[in-house]
């Protein structure tokens, strides 16, 4: 006579539990997840923002800024130009100048800049060659119209003048103007 199955006793090779089921005696498996560490998964999140703005940046979707204006204007245009209104006129564009002339200011728009780490900077040139280095400045947004004095505070002498428009480093645009005659 055959005794009933008792737990923990093998049948046919297999432990069995007191219904006569086989026991299962491996641990469940569990499929977990990779384990990253956070400084990998930041490093990996890192280089792809870094491709993407690379790649937005090749193709010209930002950080490629285009100057649309860039010219000389009188400090009265400058003056009365209204920087809280995105929809108002450009100011007047100014070449010619009174002899002995200490105002002097200039406007220009820029498109697709990286707002935040575009840099632009002017500088003067007389006939002899560079007259004034002003200080570099940030465009704090992406499409911007800037109207920015530039009277050297002495008066300029009788002559022609040429104004470049640097962008991040490079000459984006140039404008000639003249004081007196």
């Amino acid at each position: 006579m055959q005794q009933p199955p008792q737990e923990g006793m093998i049948v046919n090779g297999v432990p069995v539990d007191a219904n006569g089921q086989p026991l299962n005696t491996k641990p469940p498996r569990v499929r977990r997840p990779a384990r990253r560490s956070r400084i990998g998964a930041r490093l990996a999140i890192g280089i792809v923002v870094v491709a993407v703005l690379g790649a937005l940046k090749l193709f010209g979707i930002i950080g490629n800024p285009s100057v649309n204006s860039f010219y000389t204007i009188s400090h009265a245009d400058y003056n009365a130009f209204d920087v809280t209104n995105n929809n108002a006129p450009a100011p007047t564009e100014t070449d010619n100048f009174p002899s002995q002339t200490s105002d002097l200011a200039v406007y220009f728009s820029v498109d697709s800049a990286d707002a935040g780490h575009t840099k632009y900077q002017l500088t003067l040139y007389n006939k002899s060659g560079v007259m004034h280095k002003y200080d570099s400045h940030v465009l704090d947004h992406d499409k911007i119209s800037i109207a920015d004095d530039i009277g050297p505070g002495d008066p300029l002498p009788n002559g022609s003048y040429r104004l470049d428009l640097s962008i991040d480093g490079k000459v984006a645009s140039s404008h000639t103007f003249t004081v007196g005659s």
